[in-house]
């Protein structure tokens, strides 16, 4: 599946019309299961030269969890699963697996 991928430019481009389409920063709003992978996105898009197609602000979904069970631990993506009482759906760390699961634990944090 990787090697059949476009490179990071053309996905960008992808993502950039698919925001504007939504009506564009600040109407979509990048999130995230911790800063890492927010951090690794802008270094990425600086290493290519591609714009930031988001707005400046970014919702960290791991602190938000543990904000909402009133929690100053902050939860791997797999723990934040059991403690909502969800079993871990797919392959962790395989990137689409991890974006449904994160999704299913959308009721829990906003």
């Amino acid at each position: 599946m990787v090697d059949a991928a476009p490179a990071f430019p053309e996905a960008m481009a992808a993502l950039s019309a698919r925001i504007h389409a939504h009506g564009g920063p600040p109407q979509v709003l990048f999130a995230s299961w911790g800063a890492y992978d927010r951090s690794q996105f802008e270094q990425d898009c600086r290493y290519h030269s591609v714009a930031w197609p988001f707005g400046p602000d970014h919702l960290n979904l791991k602190a938000q969890f543990s904000e909402r069970r009133g929690s100053s631990r902050r939860f791997g993506m797999a723990q934040a699963l059991r403690v909502a009482g969800l079993p871990l759906a797919g392959t962790h760390h395989r990137g689409i697996d991890d974006a449904r699961n994160i999704a299913r634990l959308l009721p829990f944090i906003v």
